[in-house]
């Protein structure tokens, strides 16, 4: 059988040089590491405002080649989150999507849930086609955070997408 090493079980597709900045008081702060933790040594007064902005771009992973069930798929992550596509927001079964765009260059929106049982959840739009019998239809397809699938009733869920078309596959 074939060890996994944990965090050797996907890579990112699209890299980013995003990198984390703090701001004092609207000013930026150059702050130091130690052991992960950023660092801000200073005399405080009353109402200092830290800000803290940790880029969190839409990722493309791919699986370890040795998961043979996600061979040619990709997940989608944000930060620490991995995000699924769940039929209530889509067209159908999630099943009949797939991503052939998943590159650092792939237009991607990341829009709050408006309303009900997800308000105020992130949900990102990423470009897909759709296949049912022998037609493919460009379509937008969203998805969510793992964590909140199943809250809105029954419906199709994916988190590991194929790349290509079944005609493709």
């Amino acid at each position: 059988s074939t060890q996994f090493v944990p965090g050797n079980l996907y890579q990112y597709l699209n890299s980013s040089d995003a990198t984390w900045s703090v701001s004092i008081n609207g000013r930026p702060y150059k702050a130091e590491l130690e052991n992960g933790f950023a660092v801000i040594r200073r005399k405080w007064q009353p109402g200092d405002t830290i800000q803290l902005y940790l880029p969190m771009p839409v990722r493309f992973n791919r699986s370890n080649e040795a998961v043979a069930a996600n061979y040619g798929r990709v997940a989608i992550t944000r930060g620490p989150l991995v995000y699924a596509a769940e039929g209530v927001d889509n067209v159908g079964a999630v099943q009949a999507y797939y991503l052939d765009q998943t590159t650092e260059n792939t237009s991607s929106s990341v829009q709050n849930i408006e309303q009900g049982i997800l308000e105020g959840i992130p949900q990102i739009s990423l470009p897909a086609h759709r296949q049912t019998d022998n037609q493919i239809q460009p379509v937008s397809l969203k998805m969510i955070p793992y964590y909140a699938w199943n809250n809105r009733g029954n419906s199709t869920m994916l988190v590991w997408l194929p790349t290509t078309g079944k005609d493709k596959q």
